[in-house]
């Protein structure tokens, strides 16, 4: 009989479809095997967990400079402080820290910060990239794999975590000037730390799922920034626009 990956209930198989990403960032095609997740912990994380993914800054400024849908593709007029016209597909966005430099050529380059949204919270948030790693174990060595008692720690961290819990996780760019648009998650090391890699829109992720001390030295080596626990906020975000 088929089980839940997070509270090990036993399910039936005939449960709703559970995304290892879920398409509130994006539509893709990456689905657990039927029964994986029961209902009431897919309907939890999506209440829950999902909106953090969405409110993550940068996240939100991608989605709606491509009108990304959310789930159900319903399109999206506003999203914290950036708002989509519906008309013509313009993106309107509030900021602040207003700054603008002139080059020797004369043209402008105007600096800003976008603010956080307030329904944004980071603890959830960190769960949220666990939640992920953990479908993406489940999708690529088994439900019975990720099942494994090595993994208990972390399904009890996604659905029931202690007051202000928090789990490091690195975090990257990806490089170039262009908008991306893309998600996908990759098994990236098996075996003693279980290191998941995401590619969520505008930036790269990474968790290990059973860290064995090391995970902090190998993301600086990897030229990522390793976020530990005592991060309380999100980076900011600078937008950027030269004067053509």
């Amino acid at each position: 009989m088929p089980t839940c990956i997070y509270c090990r209930v036993p399910t039936i198989g005939t449960e709703g479809v559970a995304h290892v990403i879920p398409e509130a960032i994006g539509a893709n095609e990456l689905i657990l095997p039927a029964g994986a997740v029961c209902e009431p912990c897919n309907s939890y994380f999506g209440q829950t967990l999902d909106p953090m993914l969405v409110l993550y800054p940068g996240n939100a400024v991608t989605l709606q400079f491509w009108g990304i849908a959310g789930k159900g593709r319903k399109p999206r007029q506003q999203l914290g402080s950036i708002r989509r016209a519906p008309e013509d597909g313009s993106t309107s966005l509030q900021g602040h820290s207003l700054r603008v430099e002139t080059g020797e050529d004369g043209k402008r380059t105007v600096y800003w910060d976008l603010p956080i949204e307030p329904k944004f919270q980071m603890l959830k948030f960190r769960r949220s990239l666990f939640y992920i790693a953990l479908n993406t174990v489940a999708l690529t060595q088994g439900v019975e794999y990720a099942l494994d008692s090595r993994f208990d720690e972390v399904r009890r961290y996604v659905r029931k975590p202690h007051p202000r819990e928090a789990w490091p996780f690195a975090r990257g760019r990806v490089p170039g000037s262009s908008v991306p648009r893309r998600v996908n998650a990759r098994y990236c090391e098996k075996g003693r730390r279980e290191v998941i890699v995401l590619d969520l829109l505008e930036c790269v992720f990474a968790v290990a799922l059973c860290d064995d001390g090391t995970f902090a030295a190998s993301a600086a080596v990897e030229g990522h920034e390793f976020i530990g626990q005592e991060v309380k906020r999100p980076p900011r975000v600078r937008m950027k626009y030269v004067e053509s």
